[in-house]
């Protein structure tokens, strides 16, 4: 009985010192295969691919996403974290240009797949930012409207010629107007929306008191 466990014990032994073998034979030939390229480099990416590829990126980057358009959307948008991200691409190309010139082709790939994703995220976040500037401006324009609307009103029913607290309302109605068009102007459209119904707020306590001291 334990002879035939010692040799059981024995079978597995030899079994798992094969598995091993075969792993590290198997290690092996993808070490040879891969060479000294860098991790991150497709398997089937040839020195001759690299050569075609990567000057091709590296233009593309460096003229479309650094230079280019998407350059002039982050720089737009004032979003911190997608200008740093533009800074510090621009800051990588320099060291890339040089591996190409010395034909290290696998380092600059990588390199280059890796400032490609860092844009891209740069851009998402670029355009939440106007996407977000964009209903911000939409909601102080419709704000503008309506207060347009209530001065208009305020006026045809000669509520500013008005004495003693109306005056007073109106005068600080249009102060807020004042102040609303240059934030406006200015592309503060927070301060801009914010200012324009706090006039419209004014403009409708005028309104209703001129009412009132009519009837």
């Amino acid at each position: 009985m334990l002879r035939q466990k010692g040799e059981a014990n024995k079978k597995q032994q030899l079994l798992l010192a094969c598995c091993v073998l075969f792993f590290l034979s198997f290690l092996e030939v993808r070490l040879v295969a891969g060479g000294d390229s860098p991790l991150g480099v497709p398997p089937d990416m040839t020195q001759e691919k690299l050569e075609k590829e990567v000057p091709r990126r590296f233009r593309y980057i460096e003229t479309r996403l650094l230079s280019g358009r998407s350059a002039k959307i982050i720089e737009a948008s004032g979003n911190a974290q997608a200008m740093e991200i533009l800074r510090h691409s621009k800051g990588r190309m320099p060291e890339v240009e040089a591996w190409i010139s010395e034909g290290r082709l696998g380092e600059a790939y990588v390199a280059l797949q890796e400032i490609a994703r860092s844009m891209r995220e740069a851009l998402q976040l670029a355009r939440a930012r106007e996407r977000g500037v964009k209903k911000l401006k939409d909601e102080m324009e419709e704000t503008r409207v309506v207060n347009q609307a209530y001065f208009e009103r305020a006026m045809k029913r000669g509520v500013n010629s008005a004495g003693g607290e109306i005056r007073k309302l109106m005068q600080q109605a249009q102060k807020a107007r004042a102040e609303a068009e240059i934030m406006r102007e200015r592309l503060d459209y927070k301060g801009a929306k914010d200012s324009f119904g706090r006039s419209t707020q004014l403009l409708k306590k005028a309104i209703t008191l001129s009412r009132e001291r009519k009837n």
